[in-house]
């Protein structure tokens, strides 16, 4: 008898103590069991134990990993079930750095394929994030609540420069209200729309359309946009409010290879000049991600003046555009006329560095020349930029900036300059120009009078602060 009481008070010490045991360690064997299901070189790291209360699960912090590199951080969430499923996470961390070194995977047999049977999974849930960052655009971070169950699902979100909300019904998607400030001193830019996803959701909308209106940032005058499109083939309409004729046009067709512009169309202003032109841009491999895209385009600017009609054209890659290092030639040559002055361009260039703070490094070769009248009395013989070796960021100019002028003055005589020296992040307001400025003319106060000439050279050092 005495054995059987020791027998029954083991087994409840084990039945009390394991659940216990393993309530205390799960930061150590969790992690290791939700490794049988994530990617292979995924794992998730908890930093402190989850707690259970009589009401919810809490987990102060996990982190989702693949090797070394931090795809996704969440802090604070809480996990209840009052009515239906209740997630509430208090921020959520997400590096798109990391979203590149996922590894590869196929589908697992039986795994759902269509939106249908992704939606049919959903539980009768509340999902809510109360700080969602995305690396490296914190600017856009804002609140998430999403209202999910098999047959409707509503999504908003509200953040300082950006808010959203949109409703999806089976295959039926409708964004309500989108917001978004793109830049500080500019009104945000407003679009509503409809669209029908795929029966898979793995590529864009079969079809859809959608209205947007922002302020134009050169003119302060309201823009209406309206995109539609059928199938893999639609046309972006971007037109001034008022007006008949579009700023762009822009006929567009997708495809699982490329993503193709043809015969595109602009128009605008420049002070009280009137451009246009057309352009044709291609993407190629753009679902495997911006690191694999190849990008290739051409675009061309028609001006008119008192010269006649000017025709310069920029030639874009092939190459790529990525958020960490891109490398994409680029080659602007031609004429512009504006007025009584004449630009001519040749400039080879490399557009490098991410896609936030890019760097424009132009080659041997690049050359920017004009010439013109500036006033009644001063014409322009010729300016001359050489801009070989020069490099161009958000912080200015760097690289050894010269300027060349040869100019006359109907009733004074004619005159030459150079300005020649080295640049440091310069820019009009800020930045360095330590420059060498050199000169020289010939000069006829009074030549109809006097008969007389002269002629004066000079050199001098400026520092530009």
């Amino acid at each position: 008898m005495k054995g059987k009481y020791k027998a029954a008070i083991a087994l409840v010490l084990v039945l009390v103590l394991l659940p216990l045991t393993l309530l205390l360690t799960l930061t150590h064997w969790v992690p290791t069991l939700a490794g049988i299901w994530l990617p292979v070189g995924t794992r998730i790291s908890l930093q402190e134990s989850p707690r259970l209360t009589r009401s919810a699960l809490l987990i102060p912090d996990l982190r989702y990993l693949v090797g070394d590199c931090e795809i996704a951080r969440v802090t604070d969430a809480r996990l209840s079930r009052p009515s239906r499923w209740r997630l509430h996470i208090g921020q959520l961390e997400i590096n798109s750095a990391c979203l590149s070194k996922l590894p590869a995977s196929d589908p697992s047999p039986g795994s759902p394929r269509t939106l249908a049977e992704w939606q049919s999974m959903l539980p009768y849930s509340w999902l809510t994030i109360d700080n969602l960052r995305l690396s490296p655009w914190e600017k856009w971070q804002g609140r998430l609540v999403m209202s999910l169950t098999p047959a409707q699902q509503d999504i908003g979100f509200a953040g300082k420069e950006l808010s959203l909300q949109a409703r999806l019904r089976g295959q039926a998607l409708t964004v309500s209200q989108f917001s978004a400030r793109l830049t500080d001193d500019q009104p945000p830019v407003k679009l509503v729309g409809t669209f029908h996803l795929p029966l898979v959701p793995d590529g864009l909308p079969v079809d859809g359309q959608m209205q947007g209106t922002f302020e134009f940032p050169q003119t302060a005058e309201w823009i209406d946009a309206e995109l539609e499109w059928q199938h893999n083939r639609g046309q972006l309409l971007v037109t001034p409010r008022g007006e008949v004729e579009p700023i762009l046009d822009l006929p567009w067709e997708i495809t699982p290879e490329r993503i193709t512009i043809s015969d595109g169309r602009w128009r605008t202003r420049y002070e009280a000049y009137p451009l246009r032109g057309r352009v044709a841009l291609s993407v190629g491999n753009w679902q495997q991600g911006t690191e694999q895209m190849i990008v290739s385009g051409r675009l061309n600017v028609l001006t008119e003046g008192h010269a006649g009609k000017g025709n310069a054209v920029l030639n874009i890659g092939p190459g790529k555009l990525s958020m960490d290092n891109s490398d994409l030639p680029l080659r602007l040559t031609g004429e512009a006329k504006l007025g009584e002055m004449i630009l001519y361009a040749a400039l080879p260039a490399q557009l490098s560095g991410p896609l936030i703070s890019p760097q424009l490094a132009f080659h041997p070769g690049a050359l920017l020349r004009s010439r013109g009248r500036v006033i009644d009395a001063l014409n322009i013989d010729e300016i001359r930029w050489p801009l070989a070796g020069v490099k161009v960021t958000q912080q200015g100019v760097d690289g050894r900036l010269q300027a060349i002028l040869r100019a006359h003055e109907q009733q004074m005589g004619d005159f030459t300059l150079h300005l020649d020296g080295q640049a440091s992040d310069f820019l009009p307001d800020s930045g360095r120009w330590q420059v060498a400025l050199l000169g020289r003319g010939t000069f006829y106060p009074d030549a109809g009078a006097l008969g007389c000439e002269g002629q004066a050279g000079s050199g001098a050092t400026m520092l530009l602060p």
